[in-house]
């Protein structure tokens, strides 16, 4: 995928596309009924784009259940999940795992509570290193799944 440089927006702060990866899209919960959540045409209730780096099982649970604040472990900037805006610091905290003789990485793709998400660290001159920090398991929604080859 070549973007040209282009800006995509979602929830009013900036989207980066995980290139680069193997995107499987998650089917969202049919209890969800209000999906402007996932919108992305600049909805007042659009939610941002955020990932979160995580190994193969852990992948899967909260694909099937959410995510779960009591199997979190470190809480360096507050007690909540930590994702990014950006892929490539997601992709530091994913673990390896081999799938068909394959080396690759797992991060999700989510959607975060603009409401309640807050910035606990900023971006670097790069671009690299923001973390949000949402304090409530439902207020960020996986809705993609990102394989990364490990090269």
């Amino acid at each position: 995928m070549q973007d040209d440089n282009a800006r995509f927006v979602r929830g009013g702060k900036r989207y980066t596309r995980p290139t680069g990866c193997k995107r499987y899209a998650i089917k969202v919960s049919q209890n969800q009924s209000d999906k402007k959540w996932l919108g992305c045409n600049g909805d007042a209730e659009e939610w941002p784009v955020a990932y979160h780096g995580t190994n193969e099982i852990n992948g899967y649970e909260i694909t099937k259940n959410g995510f779960d604040l009591t199997k979190c472990k470190r809480f360096l900037f507050g007690e909540g999940i930590y994702c990014t805006p950006d892929p490539k610091t997601a992709l530091l905290y994913a673990k390896e795992y081999i799938y068909q003789g394959k080396k690759n990485y797992l991060i999700l793709q989510t959607r975060v509570n603009p409401k309640t998400m807050q910035i606990v660290k900023a971006a670097d001159f790069n671009g690299l290193g923001e973390y949000w920090l949402v304090p409530e398991g439902d207020h960020i929604r996986p809705y993609g799944i990102c394989v990364f080859p490990v090269i």
